[in-house]
């Protein structure tokens, strides 16, 4: 019985050092306002989170995916890509600070 533990807690502990939790702040980069709802995901991976109401996040990701992109994006910024690896070392420590850019269009008129 003692051995199946041990396996178990083994198996736990392995569990947990495979994944890395990090976390921040989306702002606008004027204002400096908290963005609410903002998208942050892995691309093309099935790995992503949203902001809350004002704008922190918390994103747990596999090692595996340390070579690949988080893309953060919103209607109305421009979107930033940022490395995984970047993301943990820099955000894993402390929560961060992200700055978004208002980004416009200027549509035709509808006639």
């Amino acid at each position: 019985m003692k051995k199946l533990q041990f396996i178990i807690a083994l198996c736990i502990c392995c569990l947990n050092f495979s994944a890395q939790t990090f976390g921040g702040q989306i702002l606008d980069s004027k204002t400096k306002l908290a963005i609410p709802y903002v998208n942050i995901g892995i691309l093309n991976k099935p790995v992503g989170t949203m902001t809350d109401e004002n704008g922190n996040f918390s994103l747990e990701v596999d090692d595996k995916y340390n070579d690949d992109f988080l893309k953060i994006s919103m209607i109305g910024y421009e979107p930033i890509s940022i490395s995984v690896k970047e993301a943990k070392n820099k955000f894993s420590v402390s929560p961060g600070k992200i700055y978004l850019k208002e980004n416009t269009y200027n549509l035709n008129e509808v006639v």
